[in-house]
């Protein structure tokens, strides 16, 4: 057989060893579509990915045809150490003058809510803050962030 045949050959069997044995691939979101848990939220911030913005959410909010300055929000995770235990919580501030709106402060893991704040409305500027977790042997777990209206 020449290098030709052999060729074709081993790309035809190549293609069999594909179609018969599927191979699971995963495609990588894009960063301004970053899934939340909040899936309502115009933006916030996790401590894994930094600042996200929702496109959707935010035209939807700015589309009643009052204008607003653009909304601005800050997360971070705090850290402290109680009893001889880690803990960690996420807080939030949300500026969004002359709307009425939400911030939100939680610890998460793998998409389990491990403590919450629940949504703190206001107008203008809104601040939360969630309860303290402390580390279980387990997972410390995730600071996020949620702003919406």
């Amino acid at each position: 057989m020449n290098k030709f045949k052999r060729f074709g050959v081993s790309i035809l069997s190549l293609g069999l060893v594909l179609a018969l044995n599927p191979v699971t691939t995963f495609a990588a979101e894009p960063e301004t579509s970053v899934v939340t848990s909040e899936s309502n939220a115009v933006g916030g911030w996790s401590e894994e990915d930094g600042y996200f913005v929702n496109p959707q959410a935010y035209s939807k909010a700015m589309e009643d045809g009052t204008t607003y300055a653009s909304p601005k929000h800050t997360g971070k995770a705090e850290e402290r150490t109680h009893n001889g235990t880690s803990q960690k919580r996420a807080h939030g501030w949300t500026t969004w003058v002359g709307k009425y709106h939400y911030t939100r402060a939680r610890m998460e893991d793998w998409g389990a809510i491990l403590t919450d704040s629940g949504r703190q409305w206001g107008t203008d500027g809104t601040e939360a803050i969630s309860p303290w977790w402390s580390f279980n042997g387990d997972t410390l777990g995730s600071a996020r962030t949620y702003y919406g209206s």
